[in-house]
């Protein structure tokens, strides 16, 4: 049979017939470059509310945020020169901007700023006049007094004041590819941290006498760091040397403020001259001080599965700053003088680690790593016969305030760490680990410390949607004996017996403790577009061997993450934590009229003065956040964000009669929603919504005046509380 054949012009004719290829689809254009401008409304008139951002007040801010960048395309054959300008929250305060420029394989430098407000509170009110300067005087008229509440020019004469700091980072750096193998970089910042703080300022300190105020602090710091690297990498070495230099620099050495209080008696009666008007305080501030810290790293793989690192630091610490004398009141005696001009400290620390990771079977993989750490505290020791806080007579050579300065933290730390994992099954694997740790220390109560601890650790993915593990370790911390007047005898040059605490009392971080811990997280993905995430963790420090001091820690947590992406246009996202922290402390009612509680074991008075204080804290956060395109030119999301803070304490006796303190409590909540609209492909409007709310309640605050307390002038701020909205409009240009 023969297939007849059509005439070949038919092809040509007719239009059904006729083959076209198809059009090319347009590419997508993808945008690297993006510049937003606009501006943002909020009635919030909150210093707390601008915290960290620099948004203080009521009105309006400008919003301004760029990203340019240009790198040619990984196949042309232009030269790889790249560069880069990144600014964030360039309107408002908490502003950084970030520059890098460079050739792929050869070079790069970067340039960045950065400037960081930290707002406190700006409700606090002082009488002192010069805040946020180095000398601090009380206005005229003043009338001293015993008490802050007898001081009737006090509350007259208050001025307010806005404690609030903020720090500017400037850096730049730059790395050099010598080769495919070495490379070297060096890097500078200046750092400069300026605004005003608190502190307390005291006068006299025992006998029933001591007087206090809470003081604006001058903060004026400047911070110099410079750090250079040398770096060699091969297919199975790495070499790399650091070495960084810093230097802190305090442009306000010291604060004097005048003495608002009358000359007070006990059982060290005041020099009349240091009461107000004549009497002054002073101390220093934080002093200036350099780091020097040299480096060397290595690496190197052994075989084929088993690799080897060490790294070996050395850091030197000095300052030298001129200390202040002993009196900033000429009327007071003095005639002992400084053992020397300066601290003269030097502390050197020299670090060694040493790691192992190896896979010597298939189902078997092992780590061990090994640190020890050197620390020599150089700082020279002499006899310093002080002042009693610029309110009496400097007593003698043989006096009870003659003391030795101890330079404390000389020592040695050994850590040695093993662990190793065992594939039991495919999907199933039995992890054990152990690690010592032992410290000695030449000044304190305890000179060697010891620690161990044991864990496992099971992870398993029983299913493909289903995966998690959990950790269980057990520690034991002991020491030599402790020396609880250690200290008291080693300070005190014309003392050979004696003590400042009950010798009951042990330091938490050096007593004796055993410590359980258990972890486990469960995930579970039933498909690509849900998962579920459950994290619990919980602890408790056993301090068995404590009679005063800290007792128990138990510590609690819980998160839940759940996200959903039920179609492509749309995502949300939960998650919810409960944490509980938990403090135990035994503590002993003692004064110079009754030394029962310092008897061991204690008698029966000392038993009915005995008291046990339990701090309880509670916080519940919770978020939620969906987002919805809703189609090609509009999308739109929202968020809930709620944090709840609770603090309970309570304190039990059996002979003293106790009440809880008032709770401290704190609530805060965000709601939120954005929409993004495309007015064009590479032009877009972005709308955005927030209401917030905080509330606290902080017994220690509020309602406390300035002249509340007998013995102290506070600044008398209140806990903060605000509530309020947030609205922003920008235009976002991509290019």
């Amino acid at each position: 049979m023969t297939i007849p054949m059509l005439p070949s012009t038919a092809l040509a004719q007719g239009d059904a017939f006729t083959l076209e290829a198809a059009p090319e689809k347009e590419p997508e254009v993808i945008y690297v470059n993006e510049i937003e401008l606009g501006a943002g409304y909020t009635n919030i008139d909150s210093f707390k509310f601008g915290e960290y951002t620099g948004i203080e007040d009521d009105g309006v801010f400008p919003i301004v945020n760029i990203l340019l960048m240009q790198r040619p395309a990984w196949d042309s054959d232009e030269t790889p020169r790249y560069w880069l300008l990144e600014g964030s929250n360039l309107g408002i305060e908490s502003r950084s901007v970030y520059g890098e420029y460079g050739v792929q394989g050869n070079y790069e430098t970067f340039i960045e700023y950065q400037q960081i407000p930290r707002n406190q509170f700006n409700d606090g009110r002082t009488p002192y006049i010069g805040a946020g300067g180095t000398s601090l005087s009380l206005p005229t008229p003043w009338t001293a007094a015993g008490t802050p509440s007898g001081m009737t020019q006090l509350l007259p004469s208050l001025r307010g004041i806005e404690v609030e700091t903020e720090r500017q980072n400037v850096g730049a750096g730059f790395l050099k590819h010598l080769d495919p193998r070495w490379k070297i970089g060096v890097d500078f910042h200046h750092d400069t941290k300026e605004g005003i703080d608190t502190i307390g300022g005291s006068f006299a300190g025992y006998g029933g006498n001591p007087k206090a105020v809470i003081l604006p602090e001058p903060i004026d710091y400047e911070t110099n760091r410079v750090n250079f690297f040398a770096e060699y990498v091969n297919k199975t070495s790495m070499f790399r040397f650091d070495y960084e230099f810093s230097a802190f620099n305090n442009r306000k050495s010291s604060l004097t403020f005048q003495n608002p209080y009358t000359a007070q008696g006990g059982f060290v009666p005041w020099d009349p001259a240091a009461a107000h008007p004549t009497g002054f305080g002073r101390f220093a501030l934080e002093p200036d001080n350099l780091a020097h810290s040299f480096s060397l790293s290595a690496a190197r793989t052994l075989g084929k599965t088993s690799r080897i690192s060490g790294r070996l630091t050395h850091t030197r610490y000095e300052q030298d700053e001129n200390f202040q004398p002993y009196t900033v009141n000429p009327a007071l005696a003095a005639p002992i003088p400084l053992p020397r001009n300066s601290l003269d400290g030097l502390i050197a620390t020299t670090i060694f680690d040493l790691g192992y990771t190896s896979r010597p079977l298939q189902k078997l993989d092992v780590a061990a790593r090994y640190r020890f750490e050197y620390r020599d505290n150089d700082t020279p020791t002499d006899t310093f016969v002080y002042v009693l806080a610029d309110t009496i007579d400097q007593g003698g050579a043989g006096s009870s305030f003659a003391r030795i300065n101890l330079p404390y933290g000389s020592g040695n730390t050994h850590k040695v760490k093993l662990d190793g994992g065992y594939r039991v099954i495919p999907n199933t694997k039995v992890s054990l680990g152990y690690q010592f740790e032992q410290k000695k220390r030449k000044v304190s109560e305890v000179n060697t410390l010891r620690e161990h601890t044991v864990s496992g650790k099971v992870s398993s993915s029983p299913f493909e949607s289903a995966s998690g593990w959990v950790r269980y370790a057990h520690s034991f911390r002991n020491g030599s004996t402790y020396r609880d007047n250690l200290l008291y005898l080693e300070s005190h040059p014309n003392s050979t017996s004696g003590f400042e605490n009950d010798p009951r009392l042990r330091k938490y971080f050096i007593a004796d403790r055993d410590r359980d811990e258990v972890r486990a997280v469960v995930h579970y993905m039933p498909s690509p577009r849900y998962t579920v995430t459950l994290d619990g963790a919980f602890s408790i420090d056993d301090y068995d061997e404590t009679e005063i001091g800290l007792t128990e820690v138990q510590m609690a947590s819980i998160t839940l993450d759940f996200t959903v992406n039920p179609q492509d246009d749309i995502t949300a996202n939960f998650f919810a934590t409960y944490e509980n922290a938990k403090f135990d402390q035994d503590g002993c009612s003692w004064n110079s009229g009754n030394t029962d509680c310092v008897d061991v074991p204690p008698g029966p008075t000392a038993t009915a003065r005995s008291w046990t204080t339990t701090m309880d804290d509670r916080i519940f956060t919770l978020g939620l956040g969906a987002k919805w395109q809703i189609n090609s030119r509009l999308g739109i999301g929202t968020d809930l964000s709620f944090s709840r803070a609770l603090t309970q304490v309570e304190t039990t006796s059996p002979g003293l009669t106790t009440e809880p303190l008032p709770d401290v409590v704190s609530h805060w909540y965000s709601l939120g929603a954005h929409a993004n609209y495309k007015l064009k492909k590479n032009l877009e409007a972005r709308l955005s919504y927030a209401y917030e709310h905080l509330e606290t309640d902080d017994f220690s605050v509020d309602g406390l005046g300035v002249d509340t307390l007998n013995d102290v002038i506070t600044l008398g701020e209140a806990s903060p509380n605000y509530r309020g909205h947030i609205i922003g409009l920008a235009l976002s240009y991509k290019f």
